[in-house]
């Protein structure tokens, strides 16, 4: 973040610079062995913060050169596709995707609307002969109601936990 006086009584923007984030480290703060990735990536997030609410207006981040490689399990994508083809050639082309490019529009609104446009450029050696693939994602979340429902998830399984202890024990 730039080094400035900020004064909270007006509406404030931050403009968060990101410069060559290790997605490999990135990943590694949320250990998973569903999905791997490596490269770096660059970009701002720009915060608004406005009348005790934060917003972030169209922030970006963006591969850097030459890209990387990105390995997902996906074993659970495959289950849930049933015979679609195109959704099962997704599967087999994200389980070894190389990628030149990587790119993403963040968006979260004054409603909790969390927006996440992806886009990635690449090939997976293995299918179709290393066809290039153009894959474009956005996703939309209303991030309080998925928090809520993540604690509420937590604290049932934290019930369900202490129930299998006490019968254990």
């Amino acid at each position: 973040m730039p080094e400035q006086i900020y004064d909270f009584s007006e509406p404030l923007r931050i403009p968060v610079v990101f410069e060559r984030i290790n997605l490999g480290e990135l990943m590694r703060q949320y250990p998973t062995n569903r999905i791997a990735i490596d490269g770096e990536v660059s970009g701002i997030i720009p915060l608004l913060w406005d009348s005790q609410q934060l917003t972030v207006e169209k922030g970006y981040l963006s591969a850097l050169a030459p890209g990387g490689h990105l390995k997902v399990d996906s074993s659970a994508l495959r289950s849930a596709v049933g015979s679609n083809p195109s959704l099962k050639t997704l599967a087999s082309v994200l389980e070894d995707f190389y990628y030149q490019e990587l790119s993403s529009v963040v968006g979260y609104d004054e409603n909790g609307e969390l927006t996440l446009e992806l886009q990635l450029n690449g090939y997976n050696p293995a299918v179709e002969n290393g066809r290039k693939v153009k894959l474009n994602v956005t996703l939309e979340e209303d991030l309080p109601a998925l928090i809520k429902g993540i604690q509420l998830s937590n604290s049932v399984s934290d019930v369900i936990r202490k129930r299998i202890q006490q019968r254990v024990n």
